[in-house]
């Protein structure tokens, strides 16, 4: 049986911070594959700009190329919807063979805001949960949170503590507008993508 992990997100640009996170997980649970999957119109983003799914798709292949247990979807980057966690897990179940378990990872703050999610109990049916948090960062919250759930949906939610890179793609975006140097929080290839198409040259907000 296959353990495969999902990590979602704009990835506006993917950093350090995201791939770290994600070999984090894949080492702890023993995951056969990360999938990143690019976020298409995420519902809690309609009013912010994002910069456009084919550049932020290209970014994210770059920067896991080397790496041969993550891959990328596209799925949600083509849907001209509103595109919900929910329906993209039942894409990716339907993707792998019956037994497959996957594994749903998502940091402390996004975490603590799924209340709003769509459909909570049966997603909770078709993922397990990997929350990765700093040792310091909202601990207390996060264990409240994981104790509520647990008693609501019956359902596992797993805690990863680990220190990772303080890494902000909004910070990013802003260095690139400022022509600050952003080397050795991305991977160099996307560094030469950003240049090469002359994104973030103006301050944007997350």
């Amino acid at each position: 049986m296959k353990h495969i992990g999902i990590i979602g997100g704009t990835f506006d640009p993917i950093h350090f911070g995201h791939l770290r996170i994600a070999q984090i997980a894949l080492e702890e649970h023993n995951l056969d594959e990360i999938v990143f999957i690019p976020s298409g119109n995420p519902p809690h983003k309609l009013d912010k700009e994002i910069t456009d799914g084919k550049h932020r798709l290209e970014m994210v292949q770059l920067a896991v190329k080397d790496n041969p247990n993550f891959i990328v979807s596209d799925y949600e980057i083509y849907q001209s919807k509103v595109t919900y966690t929910i329906d993209t897990i039942k894409e990716m179940e339907a993707c792998y063979e019956e037994g497959t378990k996957f594994y749903f990872i998502i940091g402390a703050d996004a975490f603590l805001e799924m209340d709003s999610w769509r459909n909570l109990e049966y997603f909770f049916k078709m993922v397990d949960l990997i929350v990765l948090s700093r040792s310091y960062y909202k601990t207390s919250k996060v264990e409240d949170k994981i104790k509520e759930y647990s008693k609501q949906f019956d359902c596992n939610i797993q805690t990863v503590y680990a220190k990772t890179l303080n890494v902000s793609a909004t910070v990013i975006r802003k260095l690139v507008g400022w022509n600050k140097s952003i080397k050795y929080l991305v991977p160099d290839e996307v560094e030469e993508y950003i240049k090469k198409y002359k994104l973030y040259h103006k301050e944007d907000s997350e």
